[in-house]
């Protein structure tokens, strides 16, 4: 009787195995062919990748891509040392994405336009991704579909942020970003956009009074921390009250012709 338990716990077991073997290279060959087709459109004039395409590994653990050195699209350089993709990502199952080394935005006339020296973020897309064409964005923005941010963590100068929220696109096809954020050190951001001439000492003295009306503090450390929200709207970010940084507008190609460079 004994013998006949563990031969079932035995072909339960390889059966376990096998399926898991089996969703782990299904999940990876999907991953892969998505970046193979993200590759190929290293050709196109308005996407150039700077580092070497990845392949997706780590069996028998979640499955894993790194991506290298950053990426321009449309005149914009998203650079980074390191960017990891880890997920199966198959109906709609969260994938993390993190820059353990920090991410820098920006373009020919405006280099820096943020820079986070961290960000972690895990998010899930139960409608799915739509292919980078005005045509697939529109029908999916008019489906009311959306990114779930289920977590993140970002580290924005002195300013440490945790929270959720949804990505999703405007009636113009631009980004539309909501994230319930708790943050930390918001004073020293403040006084270095001061500092660097991006606020007025009028606009800090009022920034602080607002934000410190509506902190909380440790009473233990003195850290003082508020839940605010952080917004990206018309090409804005905005972090409660305050607007950080203004980005360009996103042209997107059509399926028959590019899009105009404005």
């Amino acid at each position: 009787m004994l013998k006949k338990f563990l031969s079932l716990l035995l072909g339960l077991a390889v059966l376990c195995v096998f399926l898991y073997s089996a969703v782990w290279f299904y999940s990876a060959g999907k991953l892969n062919t998505v970046l193979d087709e993200f590759y190929a459109r290293n050709d196109q004039s308005d996407l150039a990748l700077y580092g070497t395409p990845p392949t997706v590994k780590g069996f028998p653990f979640t499955p894993q891509a790194t991506f290298t050195k950053g990426l321009n699209y449309k005149g914009i350089d998203f650079m980074f040392a390191e960017m990891r993709v880890e997920g199966y990502g198959l109906g709609g199952a969260p994938v993390t994405i993190s820059f353990p080394e920090g991410l820098q935005v920006g373009s020919a006339d405006q280099p820096n336009i943020v820079t986070l020296s961290f960000l972690e973020t895990t998010i899930s897309a139960p409608n799915g991704l739509p292919e980078l064409y005005e045509e697939d964005l529109s029908e999916w923005q008019g489906r009311g579909s959306a990114v779930d941010v289920q977590h993140y963590k970002a580290q924005l100068g002195s300013v440490d942020m945790t929270g959720d929220g949804v990505v999703t696109l405007d009636q113009n096809l631009q980004p539309l970003v909501t994230l319930n954020t708790t943050a930390t050190g918001y004073e020293e951001l403040l006084a270095s956009l001061e500092a660097s001439g991006s606020l007025s000492k009028a606009a800090h003295a009022g920034a602080r009074l607002a934000l410190d009306a509506l902190a909380t503090e440790d009473p233990e450390t003195g850290t003082k921390e508020i839940n605010i929200p952080v917004m990206i709207q018309y090409q804005k970010l905005n972090i409660g009250p305050l607007m950080i940084f203004e980005f360009p507008e996103i042209y997107w190609d059509t399926r028959t012709q590019p899009a105009l460079l404005q």
